[in-house]
């Protein structure tokens, strides 16, 4: 996974579906283990709906780029 913390402003303006997933599947796997610098649990689950909504969102999309290539 990439080091965002350092990363270029023109790094993040270029982040992929793919790297925007690594980051949001960590912060849930931060709020699942628990300690000091976790998402609180409301954070966590937030990320989790929007990550499914997204995957699929990405998924659909991709099937629809599919379809008019052919």
């Amino acid at each position: 996974m990439k080091d965002w913390l350092h990363a270029k402003k023109k790094e993040i303006e270029n982040m992929t579906f793919d790297q925007a997933k690594e980051i949001v599947e960590k912060q849930i796997q931060l709020g699942k283990e628990g300690g000091q610098w976790c998402p609180r649990e409301h954070t966590t689950h937030a990320y989790e709906m929007i990550l499914k909504r997204a995957v699929a969102y990405e998924k659909l999309r991709s099937m629809y780029e599919n379809l008019l290539e052919e």
